[in-house]
């Protein structure tokens, strides 16, 4: 393995400012997005017990000065990888939630009881799954509390909630914590 300067750079970083391996992953998950990732500095860093990181992080612009400090939440995906996202005002009001409260606990929050109406989150099956609920999701959601509803044809949704928005927020924090892909539909049972 050839080790180049900006790598041990970074390493080094990592070790002398005192983050944990959930720090260091997320931080290196948001540092493959920049431009100058040398340039980072960071603040306000917290490592929740629902296994996301949210902080906030300040790098410089391709004209060479400092942005100013932007939130920005990471989270693990399947094995050792993560994923970084940096809030903005198009996502903030879905993403910053997971700062707050766990993913289960913004499911509970937003959804209403069984006999009402509303907006549903939708489970994407797995590629291979001819458009059925991959069992393997339906397991690892109930673990987690879910309450997964499936249809006659196999699909699978979470819901009711009240709207999109709500749909929005559930739909990424399961997702953040289950690893299952979905998108939020308005279809009313």
């Amino acid at each position: 393995m050839k080790l180049t300067f900006p790598s041990v750079f970074v390493a080094g970083a990592l070790l002398l400012s005192g983050c944990d391996d959930s720090t260091s992953k997320a931080r290196v998950a948001l540092e493959a997005q920049m431009t100058d990732p040398q340039s980072a500095q960071y603040r306000n860093e917290q490592v929740k017990p629902w296994g996301v990181v949210c902080g906030e992080a300040n790098v410089k612009n391709y004209a060479g000065g400092y942005i100013g400090f932007t939130p920005y939440i990471a989270f693990p995906m399947e094995g050792e990888d993560w994923k970084a996202v940096v809030m903005d005002d198009k996502n903030y009001d879905y993403v910053s939630p997971l700062c707050v409260k766990s993913p289960i606990d913004l499911y509970k929050a937003e959804l209403l009881p069984e006999s009402e109406k509303g907006w549903y989150v939708m489970l994407l099956p797995a590629p291979d799954a001819h458009g059925i609920l991959n069992p393997q999701d339906l397991e690892r959601l109930n673990k987690l509390g879910y309450k997964v509803i499936v249809s006659k044809v196999g699909k699978g949704y979470l819901g009711p909630f009240k709207n999109k928005k709500s749909t929005e927020i559930v739909g990424y924090s399961m997702a953040v914590g289950s690893g299952v892909g979905w998108f939020s539909s308005q279809w009313m049972f």
